[in-house]
């Protein structure tokens, strides 16, 4: 049960415009720049996004929580945890 399948466009399909990304190959000129971009991106996110916002507020919750199950076990149990 072979179909072939047409790859050709038809007429009445409307063109693409590619954007223009002639600078988008561009890296940062140091370090500190890219980091610079990294944390403007950041924080953008975070002031702008919702679902960013609570994955943080999640991932810190899930980190703290961690931490703290990490040294119930060292002090209760007296075990050492890493």
């Amino acid at each position: 049960m072979s179909q072939e399948l047409s790859t050709e466009t038809p007429p009445h399909a409307p063109k693409l415009v590619k954007p223009n990304r002639e600078l988008s190959w561009q890296i940062a000129s140091s370090l500190v720049v890219s980091f610079k971009y990294a944390w403007a991106g950041l924080s953008y996110a975070f002031q702008t996004q919702r679902n960013f916002r609570i994955h943080t507020l999640m991932t810190m919750v899930a980190l703290g929580l961690g931490l703290w199950i990490s040294k119930e076990m060292e002090d209760g149990l007296g075990w050492k945890v890493g």
